[in-house]
């Protein structure tokens, strides 16, 4: 049966897109300001959630929008999805992916311009996008795409234009991806395991600049990982952990040196939610929630930090918003953090329209995304 649904997958690429269908949602009450319920990030795009429904704004040359166009977004836009309840929204570099009631839709570069569906033999539960890879959890985590830093987890590096399980992947549930490397956490023994590219330790297995194409155990790590394109970091009970390069302090111990195994951020707990981003070009930053207050360190480039300055800084500084935070995300050069009201603000790069308040200009200071 598994088999068989591959090749169905398998042929239905071949004609340009995974299992096409798609269509707005005619019924779907008007977004009120103050309904976003999630924020994610990734590149230059940002998602969220409201009202069931999940919008995207920012660049969209290669559909990664997912709402039937290739024109940037400078204000959230409906990702056209069929009628129903969305419960995740995951953008990728170039593409992007959701999940609505087990049901997974993908859309952009490598599927169609509207969101497709991909059909995998089991609900879906979890779903990461990445540069130029999926992984998608079902009974097993489920992965396909680029593979040339061993980022697909099957002990190779050979593309897949298909899923293809990873090997003793079975019982993972929580998933993430970066540019290059992906993480998830088992169920039965609650480690977090990581895979792909590890220049400068990204995948925090004590090693560095060896890439690992199975799934790895990281050390002392139970909760999922965040990851950026040199560097991931978790939080586990109030408590940030950080590994992997830290050229601009990305990880958040006052210094500059790599790690290659998970080191705490120094005076920094009570935290609730946390976000990492950048990208190779462009360096990594990491942001954290405490007590409403949202806090980033790294690199500074466009004003993402939050502080009103380009440089960046090795140990976390607080942003100035005009309420508590609940949520935070970051992409290449961009973040945005999710109020206890619900609206949305973002500052940095917005070149693209990434911070959704109808420009397309950089700020310094968090700016307010405009309901859809």
């Amino acid at each position: 049966m598994r088999s068989l649904a591959w090749c169905c997958v398998a042929l239905l690429a071949a004609c340009g897109r995974l299992g096409f269908d798609a269509g707005d949602d005619a019924d779907a009450p008007p977004v009120k300001p103050g309904s976003f319920t999630r924020v994610v990030a990734y590149a230059d795009q940002t998602c969220a959630l409201a009202g069931g429904r999940a919008y995207c704004w920012g660049r969209n040359a290669d559909a990664q929008l997912g709402d039937g166009s290739r024109t940037d977004r400078h204000v959230p836009a409906e990702v056209a999805l069929p009628s129903g309840k969305v419960d995740v929204i995951a953008p990728g570099e170039t593409h992007g992916c959701a999940i609505m009631e087990g049901d997974l839709y993908c859309f952009g570069s490598g599927f169609a311009v509207q969101p497709a569906h991909v059909p995998l033999v089991l609900p879906v539960t979890a779903v990461a996008a990445g540069r130029a890879f999926t992984c998608a959890v079902t009974d097993f985590v489920n992965c396909w795409g680029s593979n040339d830093r061993g980022q697909l987890g099957d002990g190779t590096t050979n593309p897949h234009n298909v899923p293809q399980p990873i090997a003793s992947s079975r019982m993972f549930q929580a998933l993430s991806a970066g540019d290059d490397h992906a993480c998830a956490v088992s169920f039965t023994s609650n480690d977090a395991k990581c895979w792909g590219h590890n220049d400068n330790g990204a995948i925090g297995i004590g090693s560095a600049n060896a890439d690992e194409p199975t799934p790895s155990v990281v050390p002392g790590i139970t909760t999922l990982p965040q990851i950026a394109a040199f560097h991931t970091c978790t939080v586990d009970g109030g408590k940030v952990s950080c590994w992997g390069r830290n050229t601009d302090g990305e990880l958040g111990d006052g210094g500059s040196s790599d790690a290659s195994l998970p080191q705490p951020v120094p005076n920094l707990v009570d935290v609730t939610a946390l976000a990492v981003g950048g990208s190779a070009a462009d360096m990594d930053a990491t942001c954290a929630v405490r007590g409403g207050e949202v806090l980033c360190w790294g690199a500074g480039k466009f004003g993402r930090l939050g502080n009103g300055r380009t440089s960046g800084s090795n140990l976390p500084l607080g942003v100035a918003l005009p309420g508590r935070a609940t949520g935070i995300a970051l992409g290449y050069n961009h973040t945005c953090a999710l109020l206890d009201d619900g609206d949305i603000w973002c500052w940095g790069r917005g070149d693209a329209g990434q911070l959704g308040d109808g420009r397309a200009t950089d700020s310094f200071a968090p700016v307010r995304v405009v309901a859809p």
